[in-house]
């Protein structure tokens, strides 16, 4: 079903009506315009900017624009909804709405490993629909950002020197919020132009209905925190209905509904909290919170529908901050782990004071290593382990024997996802704590190799420190060079036998990750390499590990992966990192054919097929890309299935897939009858890629006159031209049509050499076109006849 406005949700109204009211005190500033401009020319844009600095007023603005021209406009919370709703949205009409996919304060390492997990899905989605997204210029700035994210062709940051508010800009912003007030004049106003942070966002909270009146102008612009502090401190004192309210939201982040309050579970109990903490009565019904929110509606709070949530997120951290310092343990007892993990830290002279963090003394260790101990065992496992205050050794200490026993004896299977998630924050209690969840039932039996689990884990922890482990290959290299032999076998699930652990040698990474030696020294077996004979052995190989252990890594080595959508979720990693590699190393030649291939496979797998036409009939098959003269492989896809190409046509799916990179750069594309179509040709040659293909003469858009032509002799042809287009149909010992971008139209032709069936040779003569097309469609025939030379498969009932 598409999206449409009929089919837009209660909450997505509620959104866009409280978007409409914030616009209607929008101005277009040189930003903005910027921010436009790009939006119309392509379909990633990533507003960059401070806190508080307009990103999310211009994405909006934007948006409601789109919106009214019959766009579809869907605001979504993380990156992975976008490839969920793609197949339903409207193509080349939908816009989607992200804010902050990564992390508002700090770099959110699950939400970016998320984002990673999903990129490669999102750069197909971004071919049909718009993605505008906002995110914190600091957090953009961080190393270890990737990928689209650090694509600054894609970023805009609204705070740099020629896009930030200049004093006119600012003036209009300040007036259009002041009304009818006579303020701009005022000489304050000149110190209030020199401030940058936080401005627009001021504007808006000055001029509230709700702003306490006897606050000074230039005091509540140079001093937002502390006034905005001291606002909520004084509703403890002189309106405790509001301060409970604020405390509600604090511990809840958002309140759906006043009911909520009194059915939730969970709400319920944040409310008798906050009841409490304001000094309120324990039977004060919610409607009463629910009136003091409505008060604070526009300063404090927003309401959409009939839920309420934080103003801005600068209100959201200062009123956090304030309740945080104030109950501490409260904070740590009940607070969100994600809070936790973002905004409490523990107190140490090494530690550099930020803005909006709570720090914690010694008499909170406890309470603080309670709560974490007991988040451990739930779903929000990886919260815990990357806090940063697991580094302090005395949470690790506390009651350490039982907090190792419970660990060890934890049934639930969650742990995957930590190995391929790390930050520069991870500290070796955190890896120890890795350890222990991931290998309990080896260490409940082997009791005697826990020491010297922790002693190896210790150098491992280190790398993790100073790197994230995104891809399996970067694992990989991980646990050869730092794990014993022992714990590598444990790793692969090889337990059963007990093996000496004795150190891998560096060298052993580059045997079992580069084949690269055995490609240019072909044998017939794998291990002649290691033979006797000195004439078949490689010497380098002998030295490094002997065969059977080569056949041990790679008949234990078990590439996992959590896209249960992708059924080559296990060998997606390794078939992205050639195809990503490849060109890197090896420029494609001017022309390249596509065709398919066949994988010898009898196992069970999805994406076997059988086609009794193919030598191998039984297999995997494989879409190819290849150099037309050479046979090098330069791109490939598995194909899966009818349902991969829903609603879409299959061959020329495939071939703009295989295509994708070689946009303007005038190479010509040669492929058989089953990918060719007048539709494929026009968009390849609109991105000056010329094809030349084999084509059925009833196919859709085919020139009429040329689907049946009579009485044709061997060497008539025809040509009729349509543009760049070119279809001709020549009568050789049967009927051939191709349709070409690559040929010229006017009547030159070569001639085919016949030999008729008493031996006597004739020419024929044969259009350009089609000379073209049989000089050059051979490429995947000439890579398969290269890969049966020397065979990597090996015997195998399981993918």
């Amino acid at each position: 079903m598409l999206f449409n406005t009929q089919s837009e949700s209660q909450l997505d109204k509620d959104i866009f009506e409280q978007w409409r009211e914030d616009n209607k005190l929008f101005i277009s500033t040189k930003a903005c315009k910027e921010v436009e401009r790009l939006t119309r020319n392509q379909n990633l844009v990533i507003v960059a900017g401070n806190s508080g600095s307009g990103k999310s007023a211009i994405i909006q603005h934007i948006a409601l624009k789109y919106k009214s021209q019959g766009w579809v406009v869907k605001l979504v919370f993380e990156a992975e909804e976008i490839p969920k709703l793609y197949s339903s949205v409207i193509q080349n009409k939908t816009l989607f709405v992200l804010n902050d996919p990564i992390g508002k304060s700090v770099l959110d390492e699950i939400a970016y490993s998320s984002w990673e997990t999903h990129e490669e899905r999102l750069k197909t989605c971004m071919k049909k629909v718009k993605l505008l997204m906002s995110c914190r210029k600091y957090i953009l700035a961080d190393d270890r950002i990737k990928g689209l994210l650090k694509d600054q062709s894609n970023i805009i940051d609204i705070s740099n020197d020629r896009l930030r508010l200049d004093d006119n800009e600012k003036q209009t912003i300040f007036n259009i919020h002041a009304c009818d007030q006579k303020v701009s004049k005022n000489d304050d106003f000149v110190e209030i132009r020199k401030i940058d942070e936080y401005f627009p966002l001021l504007c808006k909270m000055y001029f509230s209905k709700d702003r306490t009146q006897d606050q000074a102008l230039l005091t509540f612009f140079k001093e937002p925190i502390t006034i905005v502090e001291g606002v909520i401190r004084s509703f403890r004192r002189s309106c405790k209905k509001k301060y409970c309210a604020l405390v509600v939201l604090a511990l809840l982040n958002t309140v759906p509904s006043v009911n909520d309050l009194g059915k939730n579970q969970n709400a319920r109990k944040m409310f008798k909290i906050a009841l409490e903490l304001s000094g309120m009565q324990n039977n004060t019904p919610p409607h009463t919170i629910g009136d003091a929110l409505e008060t604070l509606n526009g300063y404090f709070v927003k309401k959409i529908g009939d839920t309420y949530q934080f103003y801005h997120d600068f209100v959201m951290d200062v009123t956090t901050f304030v309740f945080g310092t104030d109950y501490p343990t409260v904070a740590i007892k009940y607070a969100d782990i994600n809070f936790l993990r973002r905004r409490v830290r523990i107190k140490s002279s090494n530690v550099k004071n930020e803005r909006f963090t709570i720090y914690v003394g010694d008499e909170h260790i406890d309470d603080l290593g309670k709560r974490l101990f007991a988040s451990l065992f739930g779903k929000r496992f990886l919260h815990v382990v990357l806090n940063p205050c697991l580094k302090n050794e005395n949470i690790a200490k506390e009651e350490s024997q039982y907090k190792l026993e419970t660990l060890m004896n934890w049934e639930e299977d969650d742990h995957t996802k930590i190995i391929l998630i790390s930050s520069k924050d991870i500290s070796v209690v955190q890896a120890k704590l890795i350890v222990f969840k991931k290998y309990k039932h080896v260490i409940k039996e082997k009791n005697i190799f826990l020491q010297h689990v922790f002693d190896e884990f210790d150098e491992v922890a280190k790398l993790v420190a100073s790197q994230r482990l995104s891809s399996i290959s970067t694992f990989i290299k991980l646990v050869l060079r730092c794990f014993t032999t022992y714990l590598y076998e444990i790793i692969t699930e090889y337990k059963d036998e007990m093996l000496t652990p004795v150190e891998i040698k560096q060298l052993c990474l580059k045997v079992f990750e580069d084949v690269q030696p055995m490609g240019n020294d072909r044998l017939p077996d794998y291990k002649l390499h290691w033979s006797k004979n000195k004439f078949l052995a490689n010497a380098g190989f002998q030295d490094v590990m002997p065969v059977r252990r080569y056949e041990k890594i790679t008949q234990y080595l078990h590439c996992s992966s959590d896209d249960f959508d992708d059924h080559l979720c296990k060998t997606r990693p390794v078939m992205s990192h050639f195809t990503d590699n490849i060109s890197k190393v090896y420029k494609p030649c001017k022309h390249q054919t596509i065709d398919e291939g066949m994988i010898a496979y009898k196992g069970r797998h999805k994406a076997k097929q059988y086609i009794p036409s193919k030598p191998t009939k039984w297999g995997l098959k494989v879409w190819l890309r290849c150099d037309s003269l050479t046979g090098f492989c330069h791109q490939l896809d598995l194909y899966l299935g009818r349902e991969q190409y829903r609603g879409v046509a299959a061959g020329q799916a495939v071939v703009e897939k295989l295509t994708a990179g070689l946009e303007n750069k005038n190479f010509r594309i040669f492929y058989h009858s089953f990918f060719t179509s007048v539709s494929l040709a026009k968009s390849l040659l609109s991105k000056k890629i010329f094809t030349c293909g084999a084509i059925v003469r009833k196919s859709k858009g085919f020139s009429a006159d040329l689907k049946n032509v009579p009485n044709m002799t061997q060497g008539d042809f025809l040509i009729r031209q349509d543009g760049n287009l070119t279809a001709t149909p020549w009568m050789d010992s049967r009927p051939v049509a191709v349709l070409s971008t690559a040929a010229s139209p006017l009547d030159r032709s070569t001639n085919a050499t016949r030999r008729l069936k008493d031996g006597t040779v004739i020419s024929v003569p044969r259009p350009e076109s089609v000379g073209l097309y049989q000089q050059y469609f051979r490429g995947v025939d000439i890579f398969d006849q290269l890969r049966s030379k020397y065979p990597v498969g090996r015997p195998s009932k399981k993918w």
